[in-house]
């Protein structure tokens, strides 16, 4: 009789990234993007641990998801103690600017880039991630390891 394979879990970091506005007089001060407030980052956070817990209940392979690491800024990244333990970081890409995106590509891991459009509150980086990150403000894909095919619109 054989033994069936072990199969170990594949570990996933999520990571929000976002960025909440400060009123500036007499100039654009706002992202575009559905996150603004610190309650639409809490509510946000939220649907995705429902959507995580989803994931991992029907997922038919062994999956283990890490707590979700709010970052703000690049500096953030440094704070998170258990990153280097993911062999994935699943990133929703809701605000924040880009130097977050390449600290975090720089950490070698396999990265999966969720943007919303229309499955909740949608997200800047649903309109600028391909110009801005992949392209690098270019016509040809500029960024090492990351492509369109790590990009995820809406779907779980």
């Amino acid at each position: 009789m054989k033994s069936a394979i072990q199969r170990h879990p594949l570990i996933v970091k999520p990571v929000f990234t976002y960025e909440i506005p400060t009123r500036r007089d007499q100039t654009s001060w706002r992202n575009w993007g559905g996150i603004q407030t610190e309650a639409d980052v809490l509510q946000e956070v939220e649907r995705i641990q429902g959507e995580i817990g989803e994931l991992q209940a029907t997922a038919d392979f062994p999956v283990t998801f890490l707590p979700i690491a709010k970052v703000l800024n690049s500096r953030d990244i440094d704070k998170i103690s258990d990153l280097d333990s993911a062999d994935v970081l699943l990133v929703y890409a809701a605000g924040g600017w880009m130097e977050i995106f390449e600290s975090l590509n720089n950490r070698g891991k396999n990265m999966i880039l969720f943007c919303r459009h229309k499955s909740g509150p949608v997200y800047l980086w649903y309109e600028i991630i391909s110009p801005r990150f992949l392209r690098q403000h270019t016509d040809s894909l500029a960024v090492k390891g990351v492509d369109e095919n790590d990009v995820v619109i809406d779907s779980q």
